[in-house]
């Protein structure tokens, strides 16, 4: 049993920045308190969540938190709806309610054998851990979207700051944007649980669950595992594993290559017909997709 030393906080009535989540949206009952920060309940594992209802980036929003002395090792923010979160390539990442929208600190906890460019593909790794448990199988498109059924149900994105990382996570739980038409051929349609008939009621309860993954990652397999267990474990995961795919860089615009999985390092393989070349930047995108 992991000892409860973390808290669940909401807004109290003296946050003039945040308002408090809805009931449905945490999963429990609470009375914010005369104060900035409430703790409305125990967390089963160590590190703190801050839960709101609405911000314009859990990214930006949880660094506030840090940088205001609320915050320690760890320490999450989940928000009801994210009005502009980002995405890749710094595209706008919007997130209504029933969808998960968080942020997780993480400090600089790496050296030896992991280093920090591991992080977006530990964190696919450990969501597509958590939604097998939901009996959802979901798929990896290199380097930091999870697909479900061929489609884009979300992404991960990491930030360095001056002497942690924020990681910002969001998935569709509950809805998708509607998408009238792509903008380009690296442009992937959305898709929710919901639409596909798997309910998740809790967002924050959901959240809990994939911190629960990442504690024990960090408290046991980091130091058991290598990155080649990582690697071997993703290639299994990828979308169009040894189908030819189009890769845009900003080096050699778009060329066509089959995809043959990832490097030790974390970087893609892919073959031209004469040799396999890594790349560690740029988008993919199937050909015959």
């Amino acid at each position: 049993m992991i000892e409860s030393k973390g808290h669940i906080f909401v807004p109290g009535n003296m946050n003039n920045k945040f308002l408090y989540p809805d009931f449905d949206f945490t999963g429990f009952e609470f009375k914010p308190g005369d104060d900035k920060w409430t703790n409305v309940k125990n967390n089963l594992i160590p590190w703190d969540i801050f839960a709101v209802k609405e911000c314009e980036s859990t990214m930006d929003s949880l660094t506030d938190i840090i940088e205001d002395g609320f915050s320690k090792d760890f320490t999450s923010l989940i928000s009801m709806n994210q009005k502009k979160g980002r995405g890749q390539h710094k595209r706008i990442w919007y997130s209504d309610k029933g969808n998960l929208s968080a942020s997780l600190h993480i400090p600089l906890v790496f050296n030896g054998k992991w280093s920090e460019n591991y992080l977006p593909l530990i964190f696919g790794n450990l969501i597509t851990e958590v939604l097998d448990e939901f009996g959802v199988k979901v798929q990896i498109k290199w380097p930091n979207d999870i697909f479900f059924k061929g489609r884009k149900l979300g992404g991960i994105l990491v930030e360095k700051k001056k002497d942690f990382y924020i990681v910002g996570i969001g998935l569709n739980l509950f809805s998708s944007q509607r998408v009238d038409f792509l903008e380009n051929i690296f442009e992937i349609l959305p898709v929710s649980l919901y639409e596909e008939k798997v309910v998740i009621k809790s967002p924050l309860l959901f959240w809990t669950l994939v911190l629960e993954h990442v504690f024990n990652f960090f408290n046991k397999r980091l130091a058991k595992e290598s990155p080649s267990d990582l690697i071997n474990s993703l290639i299994q995961k990828m979308v169009w594993l040894n189908e030819e795919v189009f890769l845009d860089d900003p080096y050699s615009g778009i060329q066509k290559y089959i995809l043959k999985g990832l490097s030790e390092e974390g970087g893609l393989l892919l073959y031209d017909g004469r040799v396999t070349k890594v790349v560690y930047s740029g988008r993919i995108r199937s050909v015959n997709h």
